[in-house]
């Protein structure tokens, strides 16, 4: 199994057996697997969110910008390091 098809659990516990490179890729990748559940989450309530609640639809909405920007930053990262 991949680190990132891993449960979050599953991924703490290689965590602690790390160090170094191999704790920073895998540190990442689990970031990743974090942020994207939040913009799974986030796509969903734009979709079914009221509209007069325009205040929520912008918070979704940053939350969507700005955790894409740190999963293609994280990218980068573990790229570098492979």
């Amino acid at each position: 199994m991949m680190p990132m098809d891993m449960p979050m659990s599953g991924m703490m516990v290689v965590l602690m057996g790390l160090e170094g490179q191999s704790y920073e890729v895998v540190f990442m990748e689990t970031m990743i697997k974090h942020h994207d559940q939040a913009i799974h989450m986030s796509e969903r309530l734009l979709e079914r969110a009221a509209d007069e609640h325009a205040e929520l639809l912008e918070f979704a909405q940053r939350v969507i910008d700005d955790q894409s920007a740190e999963i293609a930053e994280m990218e980068t990262l573990i790229a570098e390091r492979q």
